[in-house]
């Protein structure tokens, strides 16, 4: 039987993402990215002068070099920013541990300067083309800075200000960066033996590679036979003019099997990746909340093309001054019955609608990548960890650590608003709000998961660590070895050392005892 490539690439679908799709009863989209963990990668891309190096200073604290002349940026800039979410800050106040762990997000300012040579009109150099936006290939997520602020200081790469056409450049350009480093591996995998495995990473390829350049091939007609079928069995009629058989502008929203993401993925292309678009605009146009529809609108549309996650409004001038308020030293009140406030908590206090953009576009990252947030408390740590949406109890443990997994228990799951409104894990659990779960439980965003596990016999001193988990804070069961090494080293431990005479060690002891040794061992042979 001649399998059409269709069919075939719906056989290597993956079995195990249908089960989880059928059973959160939605369409998911391909996994790219990262599955577990608490530090996602994010990489600010633009035109020159889009304001991603502003950007960057503000949301990581830094003073990277920023300027209002194109090509500032030559080296990307890479730093570190908490994802401190209000359910976060409402554990941390409830339990105050002694370590704080929250979602931590690495940005990457990823330098624009090569930009200003590509004139994406077909005839760019594939070597300027591979190289362009470096440090983004290696992000989880893509977050497109779109310019649309007006200032005198700044220069543009264009003559005048359009963010939907500067948004569209980039996914061009993306595009054709994507087309070079595919037909590259391409040829490296005709170069070497066509084994099974190869072939199928090189049509995989190939066919992404048509997809970008000439799109799908049309449903073939077929003859009717005069077999009776029903009109729902018949493909709809081939049209030119809809856009699914049109050249695709990204990768990421087709459909592919297991094994064509990991061939797709190791080649860290831009199209594969999620893009979130961040309008940096005016200053008045982002406090009034961008009121006026249109401004987006044409942004929207583009970004509906593109297949982008989501648009949101940010003003890189507004968090720059933010970052200065946060810098500002505090200063000792000129009376006594005045507080003591600092300057960045002075200003929100008096402005509370002018909020930071960070955490919107934190937030939209995590879900571009499907995600979500659960939390792991106890009086020593709070900690924020990432993972699938649709994972189960088991999959989460395994993402923690490979014992965790093996030897899960039963767990316990609660939602983290719950402890912002009772301020104790003591009141929620009076209240029932702590419903204990199997391992094939889907979890859900911003739960509070106690995981109790047994402890295997062969771990060693590594569940000493283990013991101050979440687990022992809700008196979970230990097992009965490992009790039995605490109250034994216990022991020891409460025992008076006694004290040894070194001057009265003799070496005749020594000797007396290698001569003995030595015999035991002949009479043994």
């Amino acid at each position: 039987m001649v399998m059409n490539q269709g069919a075939f690439r719906d056989m290597l679908s993956s079995v195990r993402g249908e089960e989880k799709a059928k059973a959160l009863d939605v369409d998911l989209p391909p996994q790219f990215g990262r599955a577990h963990g608490s530090n996602l990668r994010v990489a600010l891309v633009g035109r020159p002068n889009a304001g991603c190096s502003t950007l960057f200073n503000a949301f990581c604290g830094r003073r990277a070099a920023a300027s209002g002349f194109p090509g500032e940026t030559r080296r990307a800039n890479v730093g570190r920013t908490p994802h401190a979410t209000e359910a976060y800050e409402a554990l941390r106040a409830c339990y105050a541990p002694r370590a704080e762990r929250p979602v931590t997000f690495s940005v990457v300012d990823a330098p624009s300067r090569n930009a200003l040579d590509v004139k994406n009109d077909g005839n760019d150099d594939p070597a300027l083309l591979e190289g362009l936006w470096g440090g983004a290939s290696t992000a989880d997520v893509v977050v497109v800075v779109a310019r649309d602020f007006r200032a005198g200081d700044v220069t543009h790469a264009s003559e005048t200000i359009d963010a939907a056409r500067d948004l569209r450049w980039i996914g061009e350009v993306a595009k054709r960066r994507d087309i070079v480093i595919l037909e590259k591996r391409i040829k490296d995998l005709e170069k070497l033996r066509a084994g099974n495995w190869l072939r199928g990473e090189k049509e995989a390829l190939q066919y992404a590679v048509k997809l970008l350049v000439s799109g799908p091939d049309p449903p073939k007609q077929e003859s009717d036979d005069g077999l009776s079928s029903s009109d729902e069995d018949k493909a709809p009629p081939y049209d030119p003019d809809d856009p699914k058989w049109r050249p695709r502008l990204t990768l990421r929203s087709e459909r592919w099997s297991d094994d064509e993401v990991k061939w797709l993925a190791s080649l860290d292309l831009l199209t594969t990746k999620p893009w979130v678009v961040l309008v940096n605009g005016d200053q008045r146009h982002y406090l009034m909340g961008y009121q006026d529809p249109r401004v987006l609108a044409s942004i929207q549309k583009v970004g509906a093309e593109l297949g982008v996650a989501s648009t949101l409004p940010g003003c890189g001038i507004f968090e720059r001054k933010l970052q200065d308020l946060r810098e500002a030293p505090t200063l000792e009140p000129t009376e006594e019955h005045f507080e003591t406030i600092s300057p960045y908590d002075e200003y929100v206090k008096a402005n509370p609608d002018h909020k930071s953009s960070r955490n919107a576009i934190l937030d939209a990252c995590r879900d571009a990548l499907q995600l979500i947030c659960v939390y792991a408390c106890c009086d020593d740590e709070v900690r924020g960890i990432t993972c699938r949406d649709g994972d189960t109890v088991k999959e989460y443990c395994l993402g923690l650590h490979e014992v965790v997994g093996r030897n899960f228990d039963v767990a316990e799951v609660c939602d983290a608003a719950k402890f912002k409104e009772l301020e104790s894990e003591e009141a929620v659990r009076r209240a029932g709000n702590v419903r204990r779960v199997g391992a094939e439980m889907i979890l859900e965003h911003e739960q509070v998961v106690f995981v109790a596990f047994d402890l295997p016999q062969d771990a060693g001193r590594m569940e000493v660590a283990w013991s101050c988990d979440p687990r022992g804070k809700t008196g979970r069961k230990i097992s009965e070895n490992f009790r039995y090494e605490l109250e034994y080293e216990a022991q020891f431990a409460e025992a008076p050392k006694e004290e040894i005479n070194v001057a009265a060690i003799r070496a005749e002891d020594f000797l007396e005892d290698e001569g003995s040794f030595d015999s035991g061992a002949s009479d043994t042979a």
